[in-house]
């Protein structure tokens, strides 16, 4: 899918070329352009109920996803005074919730212990064509105000980091297993030593997005702009969770569980803002 979309973009941008007979801004109507997104979630964080641990220290306390970024790049070209089309790249980095429960196996089944888990960082890549069209008619694009339109394939995974966890609020630090009292970090260190990171890092969470946006480039010379808007996504993400290999039980349980976090996060983040620079060529 990732391929196709290249194919199809390039294959676009191409087309596109030989169809722009416009004399376009200043005789110029490819362009490259660079921005960066950023979102403040306050709605999310003011009327959702979930739990969200963030460190301090060396433990965690309850907290808020307070900001997520990212940055997205693009090649296009005019098609006529009134609309371009480009290819974009982009990366966003998000927080998300982290698991509810670990897990470790058992011979031939699975264990799980609650916890409160650090948030997980996650980023997002998306490869996405776009449409730019003007609905001013004295509009020379790429300059002025437009609209964006857009539907990329999008691919996530969770950042390695050094997240803590502690006891969950009702069972705290000690678990009671085979017949022993164990302490979660503890006993979690030796499963990993063993069987490697409880999470999987090299994990990837596949979706789609479809984007509207509005835009202003503003020229500051003949071949340089600035661009600023607001985008709209709608993140589609599949909840047909697939390993590439056959699990062990407590892999698929864990990984289950940070998929389904990704998929909300993912969802929720539906409006970011926009700035950056446009070179005209």
């Amino acid at each position: 899918m990732k391929q196709s979309l290249i194919i199809l973009g390039l294959a676009a941008l191409s087309t596109v070329s030989a169809w722009g007979q416009s004399t376009g801004f200043y005789g110029k109507k490819a362009f490259v352009e660079f921005s960066g997104l950023g979102s403040m979630p306050l709605l999310i964080n003011m009327f959702s109920n979930y739990d969200y641990y963030v460190k301090r220290g060396s433990g965690l306390t309850t907290g808020k996803d307070r900001f997520n970024g990212g940055f997205t790049g693009g090649v296009g070209i005019q098609i006529n005074p009134e609309a371009a089309i480009s290819f974009n790249f982009g990366l966003s980095y998000l927080n998300t919730v982290g698991p509810e429960a670990l897990y470790f196996p058992t011979g031939d089944n699975f264990y799980s212990v609650y916890v409160n888990h650090e948030n997980l960082t996650i980023r997002s890549m998306t490869l996405m064509p776009v449409l730019h069209f003007a609905s001013n008619k004295s509009t020379i694009m790429p300059a002025g105000f437009s609209h964006e339109i857009g539907f990329g394939f999008v691919r996530t995974k969770v950042l390695e980091r050094d997240y803590v966890f502690t006891g969950s609020d009702d069972y705290g630090n000690e678990f009671y297993y085979n017949g022993d009292y164990h302490n979660i970090n503890e006993f979690m260190d030796s499963v990993v030593s063993v069987n490697g990171d409880y999470i999987d890092y090299g994990q990837t969470y596949k979706g789609f997005t479809i984007m509207y946006g509005i835009k202003m480039r503003t020229p500051v010379s003949k071949q340089l702009m600035i661009n600023y808007g607001i985008r709209y996504t709608y993140n589609i993400a599949s909840n047909n969770f697939q390993y590439n290999v056959t699990p062990n039980s407590y892999e698929k349980a864990l990984n289950n569980e940070i998929e389904n976090s990704i998929r909300a996060t993912r969802l929720r983040s539906f409006i970011s803002l926009q700035l950056g620079l446009t070179c005209l060529f």
